[in-house]
């Protein structure tokens, strides 16, 4: 692939900036290819019926003008960015816009215009950062997006060619080509930068550009045809170690990085000593499963019907955090106490003392250097009322409304048509059967409350906090509950 930077003629009219700006046109060098045409496997009563949904990952215009390329300035900071609300919607089973940028801190409201279950799993270098349950139309969900990098969208409800990336941008100075190609920066400081352009099949190209005082800067950037990437490059906004290029508000005094990593100065020995206390219950009681490396490839695991977590992810599905957000200790805690009901995890509640319980959960965090940001804050769970028909038959009216059969089945059998899906470790993975009683999450009511309100990490099933209260939770938690048929004494004693 090549890059030039050439002076352009004829450019569109944009709204007078305050300083000079940035004009150019991103253009394909190449034929033009034609885009594939996605057949919805998944609700084709709805996705596809208003207009074809065809791929969008390489969309070409006339005279090779090139949309969905993200451009940035690289290597500057700025002390007060201009923070501007974006919009997302899911419209005819596709994300709309399909890439854009947007300044770090900003705020974008997600939107679903579809009558069929939808989801946002955003994540960024593979960390969920929310996964959100958006099943009825009309829905209007806000999320601040505060850690810069390209962050991947998906819809898990089975809506596999649901596909879009924010490249979230620690500073304003950046921009996303429509159909024609064209980008305009504007308000630029006079001065030599450097302007790369990502494309999230084609790779990342990268130009010089020279602002002037009264005449801004002209360029073209070159994308030429070769083989598309199977995976989106990775976009970094420094410069190369022996490129200099000052920005906005880059010298002098009270410029500051606006996103500082969180890392704090304790983690490294607060890490160190974790490892320390805990290694030798962790390869007694662990290791044979998780592996040596915390990497969820034990010696047994041929053996194992569920797959080990990995922990060098950070991933973990039972926290009583907010979507996205790490687990506390005392999650951690919970499910060494009381395993994972229908797996081969098992209790250490007889196996371990409290204090060899919470030594080990601290061992497993420090396999994930996520945790020097710090845990989460638990979501407070209410009292549970107990169980009435009539709650029960409220909560079947929430189940229908949210369309949970779309994945669990009209029964809750696990045969809805998304019951087949991928986890974030590539893993397929099925929808539970609700009939079996059996809630890895664990036995008790507030278990399941704690799961619809925060999701579970790493798979597809997304958090509904922002759309049921507690009423309606605690409702759908005891229709949840009603499907299952009452389980023997011998097992609630635990007899065989």
């Amino acid at each position: 692939m090549r890059a030039g930077l050439i002076l352009l003629c004829l450019l569109p009219e944009v709204a007078l900036a305050a300083g000079p700006t940035i004009r150019g046109r991103v253009r394909y060098q190449g034929p033009a290819p034609t885009p594939a045409q996605v057949d919805p496997s998944v609700n084709p009563d709805v996705c596809g019926r208003k207009k074809p949904i065809l791929s969008e990952q390489l969309v070409v215009g006339p005279e090779g003008a090139l949309a969905n390329v993200a451009v940035v300035l690289v290597g500057i900071t700025e002390r007060a960015p201009t923070r501007t609300p974006a919009q997302l919607t899911q419209r005819n089973c596709v994300f709309v816009p399909h890439i854009q940028t947007i300044t770090a801190g900003s705020t974008i409201q997600i939107s679903n215009d579809d009558p069929v279950v939808h989801n946002v799993h955003a994540r960024l270098a593979g960390e969920t950062l929310f996964n959100l349950g958006m099943p009825l139309a009309g829905t209007r969900l806000n999320r601040r997006l505060d850690r810069p990098g390209v962050v991947e969208l998906s819809c898990d409800s089975g809506h596999v060619w649901m596909q879009a990336s924010l490249i979230v941008v620690p500073h304003s100075y950046h921009a996303t080509t429509p159909a024609d190609g064209w980008f305009v920066i504007p308000d630029v400081t006079p001065g030599r930068y450097r302007l790369r352009a990502w494309h999230e099949r084609l790779g990342v190209q990268e130009v010089e550009v020279v602002v002037e005082p009264e005449r801004g800067a002209e360029v073209e950037i070159v994308f030429a045809a070769g083989p598309l990437l199977e995976e989106a490059p990775v976009l970094s906004f420094d410069l190369p170690a022996t490129a200099v290029a000052p920005g906005p508000e880059s010298e002098g005094e009270g410029a500051v990085e606006l996103h500082p990593s969180g890392r704090t100065d304790r983690w490294p020995a607060e890490r160190d000593a974790a490892r320390a206390a805990g290694l030798g219950l962790y390869r007694q009681h662990c290791a044979t499963c998780h592996g040596e490396a915390g990497d969820g490839a034990g010696e047994s695991v041929p053996f194992l019907h569920d797959r080990p977590r990995n922990f060098t992810r950070g991933e973990f599905k039972f926290r009583s955090t907010r979507s996205g957000d790490l687990p506390t200790i005392e999650d951690l805690v919970r499910t060494l106490t009381v395993g994972i009901p229908g797996t081969e995890m098992p209790s250490f509640r007889r196996v371990l003392p409290p204090r060899d319980r919470a030594i080990l959960a601290r061992y497993v965090m420090s396999y994930s250097d996520r945790f020097a940001r710090g845990p989460g804050v638990s979501i407070p769970i209410p009292e549970a009322p107990p169980s009435t028909p009539a709650l029960i038959a409220q909560g079947q009216k929430t189940w229908v409304r949210l369309k949970c059969a779309q994945c669990h089945g009209q029964g809750g059998e696990a045969d809805g048509v998304s019951k087949q899906m991928v986890d974030d470790f590539g893993h397929a993975i099925t929808a539970p059967d609700l009939t079996r009683g059996i809630y890895k999450s664990g036995p008790e009511p507030k278990d399941l409350y704690r799961t619809l309100v925060t999701g579970l990490s790493g798979t597809p099933m997304p958090a509904f906090a922002e759309l049921l209260g507690p009423d309606q939770l605690w409702a759908l938690v005891h229709y949840l509950r009603s499907l299952a048929p009452p389980r023997p004494v011998s097992d609630l004693l635990g007899l065989p």
